[in-house]
């Protein structure tokens, strides 16, 4: 029965992975596709911002942010080669920090960092990844990692911002918060 029941699941989600693809006749069409559903979802976010900021909605829909997300993913699986894909990571990688969906959040600005090391806004991304992991994840292998990453490729960083890095590598025997508190006193 439980063999039965995994078939059953993995055909539809086979059928329905394939059905998203095969409705267009070729990849430019699919992309297109894409590209006007990204730009509407984010319509749609932009306007729950909007609100929220007018107290006319108490929180943003997790569905809006499931939708940009999950049309993010389908891009970057499909076009990752796209000049586009690593602003949409960067993106991603947001949506899910916003939505405190951290480990998620942490895993696709890894993705962009390693896949995309020219990216523009890589060193923001490097220090949102850090801080993350930091603040919500308590991994001080991959709070090192970042940080160092940062400081490497980033030559050129604030003095404030070295300092800051410095520091916090200095004390990651203490979690986020006790470091927090220990800069205070």
């Amino acid at each position: 029965m439980i063999r039965y029941t995994i078939l059953l699941v993995s055909s539809f989600f086979f059928f329905v992975a394939c059905q998203s693809k095969s409705t267009y006749s070729d990849k430019d069409t699919f992309k297109s596709a894409l590209l006007d559903k990204i730009h509407k979802c984010e319509q749609i976010l932009e306007e729950d911002y909007k609100s929220l900021m007018e107290n006319n909605l108490k929180e943003i829909p997790t569905k809006h942010l499931s939708q940009l997300s999950e049309s993010y993913v389908t891009f970057y699986d499909n076009f990752h080669n796209d000049t586009i894909a690593p602003y949409y990571l960067d993106k991603l990688h947001q949506l899910y920090l916003q939505d405190k969906r951290y480990t998620y959040s942490v895993a696709w600005a890894d993705t962009l960092i390693n896949n995309y090391p020219h990216y523009a806004g890589k060193a923001n991304v490097l220090i949102s990844a850090a801080s993350t992991t930091d603040m919500f994840l308590n991994d001080t292998t991959k709070v090192k990692r970042f940080y160092l990453q940062l400081v490497k490729d980033y030559p050129k960083l604030s003095t404030e911002m070295k300092s800051f890095v410095q520091n916090r590598l200095d004390n990651l025997s203490m979690n986020y918060l006790e470091w927090i508190k220990s800069k205070s006193r």
